[in-house]
């Protein structure tokens, strides 16, 4: 499971995300991805979108402030 979740998040997500926001810190974390407090909400939507088409369900997303 922790792979499929890396695959998704890092491989799948990420470079979409970069790719669109290039200027938006991304720093990958374990199977996860950290950005700035300006960026967070957009990284957020962003990544919500993604994993609900990829999973092809509602995923629930989690913050956590470091």
């Amino acid at each position: 499971m922790q792979r499929i979740e890396a695959r998704c998040v890092l491989d799948s997500c990420s470079k979409k995300v970069a790719k669109k926001h290039p200027k938006m810190l991304l720093i990958s974390r374990h199977d996860s991805l950290s950005t700035t407090e300006k960026d967070f909400e957009l990284l957020k939507d962003e990544l919500q979108k993604l994993l609900n088409m990829y999973f092809d369900t509602e995923v629930e997303l989690d913050n956590e402030n470091w």
